[in-house]
């Protein structure tokens, strides 16, 4: 009788462990979005891991793509790749000039669905809700007395649609591209996300305070 049961014992736990098995592994199946990216992006980009310098990396991470990213924007840029970050090139090096693959319209779909799940733990939520027109008022004029245009792209009504240099982040289309509160943390201090780099890191020292962070902020989100 003992037999019996130890028999049917066994059986029983080697059910329940291929069941376990199988489970788990439902559970660890890669969308499509997913296997494109781990096979075409992340050659270049990383999905993971901590903060580290750009010369230490091909292109910008992905970590937390989906509270940096507003879907639309991304889903086209994936589509149609003409919008350079970087005009001098990712870390100024002459082989990171080039244009980005551009996806079909399916893939850059899927893509996007993808990065939209990857979180930013740095980034608070809901922050940037309440902007009035004040801040933006305030935020355009900060960020002109502490001339963010000398390094960044900025749009203006100029014949070219825009002033600035082109030593960092293109700054047009940021309201489109950007999430605002992944855009005021960014703010707050760079180089949590990037560091080993010359970014501007907003102190008390400086004269810039927080309320000048968020309205600075506000102010980009109008970049159109």
């Amino acid at each position: 009788m003992r037999t019996f049961w130890a028999i049917w014992i066994g059986v029983l736990a080697a059910v329940v462990a291929v069941v376990l098995a199988v489970s788990s592994g439902l559970t660890r199946a890669e969308s499509p979005g997913e296997k494109i990216v781990k096979t075409t992006c992340a050659g270049c980009h990383r999905l993971e891991g901590q903060a580290t310098g750009r010369r230490f990396k091909k292109a910008p991470d992905l970590i937390g793509a989906g509270d940096k990213y507003q879907r639309g924007w991304l889903l086209a840029w994936l589509k149609n790749p003409k919008f350079k970050f970087y005009p001098m090139g990712y870390d100024f090096q002459e082989d990171r000039k080039g244009r980005h693959l551009a996806l079909s319209p399916g893939d850059a779909e899927t893509v996007a669905e993808y990065l939209g799940t990857l979180k930013e733990p740095l980034v608070k939520h809901g922050v940037m809700a309440n902007v009035t027109p004040a801040n933006i008022e305030r935020g355009k004029a900060r960020y002109e007395v502490l001339q963010c245009f000398a390094c960044h792209r900025t749009p203006d009504s100029s014949p070219q649609g825009w002033t600035g240099g082109d030593t960092s982040t293109d700054l047009r289309e940021s309201g489109k591209r950007y999430r605002a509160d992944w855009l005021h943390r960014f703010n707050k201090n760079p180089l949590d996300f990037v560091p080993d780099s010359a970014a501007f890191v907003p102190t008390p020292t400086q004269n810039v305070t927080q309320q000048d962070v968020f309205d600075i902020t506000a102010y980009m989100m109008t970049f159109k």
